[in-house]
């Protein structure tokens, strides 16, 4: 759902035009992750508003950093990568110490801490810098677009790497969302 948000937030927040092109494959992008999700076949568990909720509030901030790093410009990614994950941690921290057993960071080894800081450093900070590097490059649109990849290529490592099953539809929705995202950047030739 960021993607909708950040397509329909892009031509008045950003100026960019949105094309009949781009919005047929972000359209068939969200179905293709209808289909992969499992809503269909019952795969989700039970029907939760809140759920609903908090995954609707998710894709709006989501739309909101795509919409908000487009907008900032002369700052290096480097910086607004720091800045976003100083932010996350100093919102997080005080619910951290409030809500868990801070046991539990006792017991932990050093092989854990390193690991811990690598997916910290290495999987979020790097990664971070170059989705926000790339984001001064490319339209929202775009970007928008290709957030479908996540699901995706969850559910395919569920299969190869955990030997999980797929569905039919499953499949179906994966392939209908790389589609898209091919051909969203392949703009028809104007006659």
């Amino acid at each position: 759902m960021s993607a909708v948000f950040v397509l329909i937030a892009a031509p008045f927040i950003l100026k960019e035009k949105i094309t009949l092109h781009k919005a047929v494959c972000a359209a068939a992008a969200v179905l293709g992750m209808v289909l992969v999700s499992g809503v269909l076949e019952g795969q989700s568990g039970a029907f939760s508003p809140v759920g609903v909720a908090l995954g609707l509030t998710a894709a709006v901030f989501y739309a909101v950093i795509v919409l908000c790093n487009k907008r900032v410009k002369n700052v290096s990614s480097y910086d607004t990568t720091f800045i976003q994950l100083f932010s996350a941690t100093f919102l997080l921290l005080p619910y951290v110490l409030l809500t868990e057993d801070l046991a539990l960071f006792s017991a932990l080894e050093p092989l854990g801490l390193v690991m811990l800081l690598s997916v910290g450093a290495v999987h979020t900070g790097i990664a971070y810098a170059m989705y926000f590097s790339s984001l001064q490059k490319i339209k929202a649109q775009t970007v928008a677009l290709f957030s479908y990849l996540d699901p995706v290529i969850a559910l395919l490592l569920s299969v190869f790497v955990l030997k999980e099953g797929m569905t039919v539809l499953g499949l179906i929705g994966a392939v209908i969302v790389l589609g898209a995202m091919l051909l969203s950047e392949r703009e028809p030739k104007k006659s």
